[in-house]
């Protein structure tokens, strides 16, 4: 869709990022450019808000009808014809929020150029695909897609990308999905053999996205009970963090806390048996020594996610609770 007229510009993205925020920043209590609570989002923002006048594309302010629906199919559930590994069906599409961000949607997704096929001079698939999209201006998406239907699925350097049809090559995604996916939620082995799972989500992630981290964990508590689940498992949610976990607020590039010692956790609770609480803190810290904390907010056990409270300095994770979307 977005060779076929749908491309979102470098500045289309910036576009939708103001939208995003117009209609979502205040849902977690605080408009800081941060989006927390993202599956309220989901249901609160609707890119047709953005719509230009005529339905076409008349400027870097608002979106085409062919851009909206570039946009709908990104954030969309994607349904197989076929089963996948443990009988998975589908795939949610990303969330909302951190558009912009470095690592955001703007490098991953759609890229400082339009997608092209073959991808552009010098930046084959198969090379890094980060270092490709840099030298290219194509989104690492693009490459990353490309590569994985020509050279895993297809198996043909030369098969024609645009082109693919996943009910063509049904077994062999099967086969790969049985190979790469790790999606059986009975961890029953793993918890008799004492083992012990921390989980974290960058909310504004798009290469793992967090809805499909997300159902993943609540397939396991459908499996096994939230009961057992608790007593192996803790599942957190970082706002706002793209890929890198790096976080810059959407108003006015700030950088906000992400930074938590998970393994030190994992470490307390594997050696020394003590449960980690249901709410951690993220820090930002100076970038010299002593490297003192200059900002923290909770980092909450899914589905929770910090609702900032007021009153409070909004750098002091105080100032926060972790609520129910």
């Amino acid at each position: 869709m977005q060779r076929q007229g749908g491309w979102l510009s470098p500045e289309k993205v910036s576009t939708l990022q103001k939208g995003v925020l117009a209609a979502c920043d205040g849902l977690d209590g605080l408009k800081d450019g941060i989006i927390s609570n993202i599956e309220a989002c989901s249901k609160a923002f609707d890119p047709i808000a953005l719509r230009c006048e005529g339905c076409q594309n008349t400027g870097d302010g608002c979106l085409s009808d062919a851009e909206i629906a570039v946009v709908k199919t990104i954030h969309a559930k994607y349904e197989f014809d076929f089963p996948l590994a443990n009988a998975a069906v589908s795939r949610p599409g990303w969330g909302y929020g951190g558009e912009t961000q470095p690592g955001g949607m703007k490098e991953l997704l759609t890229g400082a150029k339009a997608p092209v096929f073959p991808p552009l001079s010098g930046t084959d698939s198969r090379s890094r695909p980060a270092l490709a999209a840099v030298a290219s201006g194509q989104s690492q998406g693009w490459l990353i897609g490309d590569g994985t239907v020509r050279y895993i699925f297809a198996r043909d350097a030369k098969f024609d990308t645009p082109k693919f049809n996943p009910q063509t090559f049904a077994s062999r995604i099967q086969q790969v999905s049985e190979l790469l996916d790790a999606t059986n939620p009975d961890l029953s082995a793993f918890k008799r053999r004492g083992g012990k799972l921390i989980m974290r989500t960058n909310l504004a992630d798009y290469i793992v996205g967090p809805f499909a981290t997300m159902d993943y964990y609540n397939a396991v508590v459908k499996v096994m009970g939230n009961d057992a689940v608790d007593q192996f498992i803790r599942y957190y949610v970082s706002p706002g963090s793209a890929h890198s976990g790096a976080t810059f607020s959407g108003i006015d590039s700030a950088p906000v806390p992400t930074q938590a010692d998970l393994l030190g956790v994992l470490e307390s609770w594997v050696e020394r048996d003590q449960a980690p609480p249901y709410r951690l803190t993220q820090s930002l810290h100076t970038k010299e020594a002593p490297f003192s904390v200059v900002a923290a907010r909770p980092m909450c056990a899914y589905p929770t996610y910090p609702h900032y409270i007021g009153g409070g300095n909004p750098k002091d994770a105080e100032s926060y609770q972790c609520r129910e979307p």
